[in-house]
């Protein structure tokens, strides 16, 4: 058990996983009360199963997880934090630069996202017409 009732994880975003990678763990007591939006083959076969085919989709994006999983434990967490950090100051850099704005904050205090302030436009050069 991982002390929670309910986990959703975003996976393409914070495990470097395909893209419509996703997880949500369910603690065993609220398990009862959970249902899949489409019922399919497995639905009356437990958990798991009801859950497991939805109807159609494309499930790639999941057997893909176990590559992302196994690139964190080969690297180690702090290794690809770091990694993370400086492709973020790279590109905080280059943007900022070539916009000639800043960061709200110092790349410091950031992780592996960041806010980046958007050049000004002169509004008045704007057409309606889109041309």
């Amino acid at each position: 058990t991982i002390g929670a009732d309910f986990v959703a994880c975003n996976c393409h975003k914070w495990l470097c996983g395909a893209k419509g990678s996703a997880f949500l763990y369910v603690a065993e007591p609220h398990r009862q009360h959970m249902r899949p939006l489409v019922a399919s083959h497995g639905y009356l076969s437990g958990f798991s199963s009801a859950f497991a085919w939805t109807g159609l989709q494309d499930v790639g994006a999941y057997l893909s997880l176990d590559a992302a999983l196994a690139f964190w434990r080969r690297m180690g967490p702090p290794a690809v934090r770091v990694r993370l950090h400086g492709l973020l100051d790279e590109a905080t850099s280059l943007l900022t630069s070539s916009w000639r704005t800043s960061l709200p904050v110092p790349i410091d205090l950031l992780a592996t996202m960041a806010l980046v302030e958007l050049p000004r436009i002169d509004t008045g050069t704007l057409r309606r017409d889109g041309a």
